[in-house]
């Protein structure tokens, strides 16, 4: 059984340039935690994601994450461009460049990810797309789904599934992973505002 534990900051900052605009720095968000695994061994993790918004509907979000795991240090980079038509609904396109401190092993990944809010209380979100690890490692497609649902302004569950698909004449594999976690709403309702 993986239990987790997510402790998240959030900071707002709207752009002072104009009354009317919604353009600039729409947040930022600050989040450290960590994830007791099976053996009983805690990984941190700490992040960090600034919205840009570039039109009324558009936007570019920036990820930094950093994960103490078994395997290593891992430092992950992350750029989100999307579109938010309507409130509650976000779609566009992502890339993420991911390295192993102290190993030879780096992947990225790119797809596509949207979210939808399906009331006050409840969000699903999905992504998919392909991934690369360094030269000689396997290609890889993966999908992902999650659902998060407000219990009582203290508490939101979600749950995810991730699948990834390895198929290279020395490992074909199907990856498996899904979990439930809590969290804090307001961290997460910043976390869905900013993606």
């Amino acid at each position: 059984m993986i239990k987790t534990l997510v402790i998240a900051a959030a900071v707002f900052a709207a752009t002072h340039a104009s009354a009317q605009s919604s353009l600039g720095i729409q947040g930022t968000t600050l989040g450290f935690g960590g994830v007791q695994d099976e053996a009983g061994d805690i990984q941190t993790e700490a992040d960090v994601s600034v919205d840009v918004r570039v039109t009324s509907v558009h936007g570019l979000q920036g990820d930094l994450r950093f994960s103490d795991t078994a395997n290593g240090l891992i430092g992950q980079l992350g750029a989100h461009l999307y579109m938010a038509p309507n409130p509650g609904r976000k779609y566009g396109l992502f890339a993420t460049l991911s390295d192993v401190d102290g190993r030879s092993m780096t992947w990225g990944m790119i797809g596509i990810e949207g979210m939808l809010s399906l009331g006050l209380d409840t969000v699903v979100e999905a992504r998919t797309g392909l991934g690369v690890a360094d030269t000689g490692g396997p290609d890889f497609i993966f999908a992902g789904v999650s659902l998060a649902h407000a219990v009582n302004p203290a508490l939101e569950l979600e749950g995810f599934l991730d699948i990834a698909e390895f198929d290279e004449a020395a490992l074909q594999a199907v990856s498996y992973e899904a979990g439930v976690r809590a969290h804090d709403p307001v961290a997460a309702l910043v976390r869905r505002e900013l993606w």
